[in-house]
């Protein structure tokens, strides 16, 4: 059971301006947060780091977010993940939220939805 007291979060996203905005808003709020830009090596950095939240861009080269969601549930990595995305399309969130996103925020959110996301998440996950 992760430790509250020590959250840890990852950002995946290609926009690197985006995920930085991210990181700075999270670190603001005391969550620690990494950011990769490369969607392929998205399960080898979960699998040798423990967080415990992923911030997923759903629009990615690569690897698309629907795709890195197919691996971290072929891979039965544990993790806490919530899309970020312009897509707002249910037939776009629906596969998102079965292959076990905890959450989906349009772009632009709030970054009060984005921070209460990531509270209920880090909560589940404990």
């Amino acid at each position: 059971m992760p430790d509250i007291a020590d959250p840890r979060i990852l950002i995946v996203d290609d926009d690197t301006a985006h995920a930085a905005s991210v990181r700075d808003l999270l670190n603001a709020h005391q969550y620690p947060a990494a950011t990769i830009s490369d969607s392929t090596t998205v399960i080898e950095a979960l699998r040798s780091h423990d967080y415990h939240v992923l911030l997923l861009d759903l629009n990615m080269p690569g690897l698309t977010g629907l795709e890195v969601l197919e691996a971290i549930k072929n891979a039965d990595v544990d993790i806490k993940t919530i899309v970020l995305s312009g897509e707002s399309k249910l037939s776009t969130v629906t596969p998102i939220l079965r292959l076990g996103a905890h959450d989906y925020l349009a772009k632009p959110y709030e970054p009060q939805q984005l921070l209460t996301s990531v509270e209920n998440a880090l909560m589940q996950a404990q």
